[in-house]
């Protein structure tokens, strides 16, 4: 039996059924399967910010919604053409397709997100709505 703590960890911020047991035996399923990447999550008061690395691939081969509290980061690229009249030697460069799906907390506005990538690392930043947002009591 798993301890308590470790499986409420491995659920944190994720609907992958899988992620505990490939967070637990290595990364070999994901090595074969190319169907994860690392991803950190960080919550503010105002917001919070999502950091998924996607090395190779392009601004355009990436799609991010945010819809009922799901976010879904997808990105797919094709595999590279040999050039005519050449002879290919190694091939490791196919088509890869990765999707990763979270719950997030229902106090996000899903209207009010940015995103950007720089150097293979998706940043998005997902603003809670305001009316959750701490405010400041003047005491008077």
């Amino acid at each position: 039996m798993l301890p308590t703590r470790l499986v409420n960890d491995a659920r944190l911020f994720n609907d992958d059924p899988f992620a505990f047991i490939r967070q637990q035996f290595g990364r070999a399923a994901n090595d074969y399967t190319n169907t994860d990447y690392p991803v950190d999550v960080h919550e503010s008061e105002s917001a919070v910010m999502v950091e998924a690395e996607l090395p190779g691939f392009a601004n355009d081969q990436v799609e991010v919604t945010l819809e009922q509290g799901v976010l879904t980061i997808h990105a797919k690229r094709e595999a590279t053409q040999r050039p005519e009249g050449t002879t290919t030697h190694v091939s490791q460069r196919r088509t890869l397709e990765v999707t990763r799906r979270f719950t997030m907390p229902s106090t996000l506005d899903e209207n009010n997100v940015d995103a950007n990538m720089q150097n293979g690392v998706l940043h998005l930043t997902l603003h809670k709505k305001e009316e959750v947002k701490p405010r400041r009591i003047e005491v008077k």
